[in-house]
């Protein structure tokens, strides 16, 4: 080394890979760099290393930032930063986009509300088919089947007068039925071949409600719903006459039994003919009335909210 040279200081870095490197430079940035991060003061802020002086004559200490040390190329391990607060994202509440059902307001309201999203699984069954049905109102037109229902309730009125009325365009069908019925269920039994044609003349209005409702015919459920009525109270009066026989009896023979006097002396129930018969009367009324409301809504709605085209 020569007389006019000065002599720099040797600056110890730390090596985490190994044994610490001892480097010669003047630079002031350099001379913190001879001790170690661990090694720092307790006290000194995070992220921030004071210098060591090395003696006479040497700079000013001064306090290196994260900034200068990541530009000095020093490999010690800068301060974490510490993490942006949680901010709250807030979105205004998103209604459901309305129904495209044409229901009337009532039910719409009707099915909102907590009462009935709470009710039994039945009712609210219900509401959603009263409402596909007023759906579908509006594209039939009423003016065709209002006829119909008036001979339906006529009907059922006819036959609360006389138990032994039975309507022009049903009539026929039940009895046609009933004795297919006991053809069909020949090879069952006795018991069941005899009452085969009352299960059928009950069977055949119940499976054209199935079959209309899966053609989404609401109106000829409802005259579906008339008609078991009608042959319900047929049935009645068939059973209350089991213990007198007085009624005219047709069939496929030439002397037809009465069916509901051989299957009531089977199973011992004769003398309660009468109150079987009651009953029967009861359901008739029940499905009869029931399905000229039915339909009589289903024309009511079509008046109001009917399209002008064909049904």
């Amino acid at each position: 080394m020569g007389a006019g040279e000065t002599r720099r200081p040797a600056v110890t870095a730390p090596n985490h890979d190994g044994p610490e490197e001892t480097l010669v430079s003047d630079r002031p940035q350099d001379i913190d760099r001879r001790k170690p991060i661990d090694s720092q003061k307790p006290g000194a802020p995070v992220g921030r290393k004071q210098a060591r002086v090395p003696g006479p004559g040497a700079a000013e200490p001064w306090v290196r930032t994260p900034e200068e040390i990541g530009n000095s190329g020093d490999r010690s391990v800068p301060a974490p930063r510490a993490p942006d607060p949680p901010t709250m994202k807030l979105e205004a509440p998103v209604s459901p986009a309305p129904p495209a059902s044409q229901a009337p307001q009532a039910i719409r309201v009707i099915s909102s509300t907590p009462l009935f999203r709470h009710s039994s699984p039945a009712r609210q069954w219900l509401f959603e088919q009263a409402e596909d049905a007023s759906e579908w109102c509006t594209r039939k037109q009423w003016i065709w089947r209002a006829p119909l229902l008036l001979y339906l309730v006529i009907g059922g009125f006819r036959h609360m007068s006389d138990s032994e009325y039975s309507t022009f365009l049903f009539g026929g069908v039940t009895f046609g039925i009933h004795e297919l019925g006991h053809v069909a269920l020949g090879w069952a039994g006795r018991f069941l071949a005899i009452a085969g044609g009352s299960l059928a003349q009950v069977a055949a209005p119940v499976a054209s409600i199935f079959i209309f409702r899966r053609q989404r015919d609401y109106f000829g459920i409802a005259v579906a719903g008339a008609w078991l009525g009608f042959s319900l109270w047929n049935l009645a009066t068939y059973i209350g006459d089991a213990r007198n026989m007085d009624l005219s009896l047709l069939g496929l023979g030439s002397d037809p039994e009465h069916d509901w006097n051989r299957l009531l002396s089977m199973t011992g129930l004769l003398r309660f003919d009468h109150v079987l018969a009651f009953l029967t009367r009861g359901v008739a009324f029940v499905s009869w009335g029931a399905a000229c409301g039915f339909g009589a809504w289903l024309l009511v709605r079509m008046a109001k909210g009917g399209k002008k085209r064909g049904a």
